[in-house]
């Protein structure tokens, strides 16, 4: 559906953005989160930790979302939105806010270092695509038609063609 095309393009823009952090041996399923419905996985890496997240109630989820470990110097993007968060710090807890959509998903980066240039790249691609809520897209599968094409016979040809090498 176009909505289900519109998710695995995004879904695939931040796993081709950061495969490193995807394959993470220190992966945490199932990291607790702030709101009824909403499920996140944290991959962590050297400098960066990725979260991904998924809203699996039919109504939009907004405000704090989630709460993670806080170190001076570190940086917190929306890459689903394609921007910066600003986290409520309280000691050695940030805790984040973001919008999720009814059934939706989302993807946090902490980094304490500068965006690479790919990820600047993925910021850019998904403010574009946010500009499209999920929920306006079509859910309805739509069954293409097949048609059958004729392809005329070919004529035998009466010697092999130049380069050609008898098997």
């Amino acid at each position: 559906t176009p909505r289900d095309a519109e998710v695995l393009r995004r879904i695939s823009a931040i796993y081709r953005a950061m495969p490193e952090l995807l394959t993470s041996p220190d992966y945490v399923p199932f990291t607790p989160t702030l709101q009824k419905a909403v499920y996140a996985t944290r991959f962590p890496g050297k400098t960066a930790t990725l979260w991904t997240v998924i809203n699996r109630s039919g109504v939009s989820v907004t405000g704090a979302q989630i709460e993670v470990p806080f170190v001076p110097g570190t940086r917190f993007f929306d890459l689903w939105h394609g921007s910066e968060l600003k986290p409520r710090v309280a000691g050695d807890k940030a805790t984040l806010a973001f919008d999720l959509e009814p059934h939706g998903y989302g993807a946090v980066l902490g980094t304490t270092t500068a965006p690479a240039r790919p990820v600047k790249k993925l910021l850019a691609a998904m403010r574009r695509h946010a500009r499209t809520r999920l929920s306006d897209l079509s859910t309805k599968w739509k069954v293409l038609p097949q048609y059958v094409v004729p392809i005329p016979r070919t004529h035998p040809a009466t010697q092999a063609p130049g380069g050609m090498a008898l098997i």
